[in-house]
């Protein structure tokens, strides 16, 4: 491990210091954002570091800082690299893109998920992983289903069905189904 890889573990676990939030919030204010960014671009040939880019940014989403995340998301490079390893088929990245989203499914409110759903298209980039034949990672798979889960019970409990209706038209159920054939 070099040291930059090193410094990304210590920033994702000063980050996901539940117990400390005032540790992000201080990073948050002092351009982590910008920082991570231009280190992403700098390392985008490496593909083995977008898993631990991704990481980072699903810790970052778990802290539930609303004017962090609409960072993030308006950031078109980080969110677009985001996006891209979620839609891989790199296990690693793939899976940790699954978990910045369910982080914002689960922590955040609908209007950040209607953002995600409508606004990014991110059934787009979720959808392949659901498909039997694509034969994407178990965990994946697992950490997409417990986002739709969470957003579609969250739905529920407002009385609506909204993105549960534009899932199903997005083939959703159907792929879903299909998953009750899958060996694990």
């Amino acid at each position: 491990m070099d040291l930059f890889e090193l410094s990304l573990h210590i920033i994702g676990n000063i980050v996901s210091c539940a117990v400390h939030p005032e540790y992000t919030d201080s990073l948050y204010k002092n351009s982590l954002l910008d920082a991570l960014a231009q280190s992403w671009h700098t390392w985008q040939h490496h593909h083995i570091m977008d898993t631990e880019f991704c990481w980072v940014y699903s810790n970052l989403a778990a802290s539930l800082n609303n004017p962090m995340l609409h960072d993030i998301l308006h950031n078109e490079y980080v969110f677009g690299k985001i996006k891209e390893c979620l839609k891989s088929q790199v296990p690693g990245s793939s899976r940790e893109a699954a978990y910045f989203i369910m982080q914002i499914f689960l922590g955040y409110n609908l209007e950040v998920a209607e953002d995600l759903v409508r606004n990014h298209g991110i059934y787009e980039y979720m959808l392949p992983h659901l498909d039997i034949d694509r034969r994407s990672d178990i965990k994946v798979i697992l950490v997409i289903l417990k986002s739709l889960t969470g957003l579609f019970s969250k739905e529920r409990i407002m009385g609506s069905n909204n993105f549960y209706l534009m899932f199903e038209s997005s083939g959703g159920v159907d792929l879903v189904e299909g998953l009750q054939n899958h060996p694990h």
